[in-house]
């Protein structure tokens, strides 16, 4: 679990990110199909699957989750003084609306399920002060899931870090 302020151009969150781990081991071939059902059997319905962008952004108009399919990449969160973190298979990472994250490097077999709550479209909002004001004005206004998108209501997670 990670928190970060705002850093004056990334508004980042109150919120933690969260990042579950090992959900299902490297010898797991079903993993895609697992988190697109357990995606959308937690209303995290848009599914899709996209490679991490390499520059610093943030979607100021919806959470969003990635699970780790195949392979394994470095990502950052919350901008250039945030935090470097592998995340490989069967890892689940929750990023709360409003924090910067980026792909530094990955390997070559890697694949990621993205998710959003409630059908979201997301927009893409790079980290300059253009963006910050409007941005910032959304974010108030994302409100937090009705269900965790692994754990759904059980106890733990998204429900209890998010409330």
């Amino acid at each position: 679990m990670f928190y970060f302020k705002d850093d004056g151009i990334t508004p980042n969150s109150h919120l933690p990110v969260l990042i579950y781990r090992g959900l299902f081991d490297d010898s797991y071939d079903n993993c895609e199909k697992w988190l697109e059902d357990k995606f959308t059997d937690n209303g995290w319905i848009r599914t899709c699957h996209k490679p991490l962008f390499e520059y610093y952004h943030y979607h100021s108009n919806t959470h969003e989750v990635l699970g780790v399919c195949e392979g394994s990449g470095y990502i950052q969160l919350a901008a250039k003084n945030g935090v470097k973190t592998e995340i490989e298979k069967g890892d689940v990472v929750l990023i709360p609306a409003g924090v910067g994250h980026r792909c530094i490097n990955h390997s070559q077999d890697f694949q990621v399920v993205a998710g959003y709550p409630d059908s979201a479209m997301p927009d893409v909002k790079r980290a300059t002060i253009e963006d910050r004001e409007l941005a910032i004005e959304n974010i108030k206004k994302v409100s937090a899931p009705g269900f965790d998108p692994i754990l759904r209501d059980e106890e733990g997670g998204l429900l209890k870090f998010w409330s």
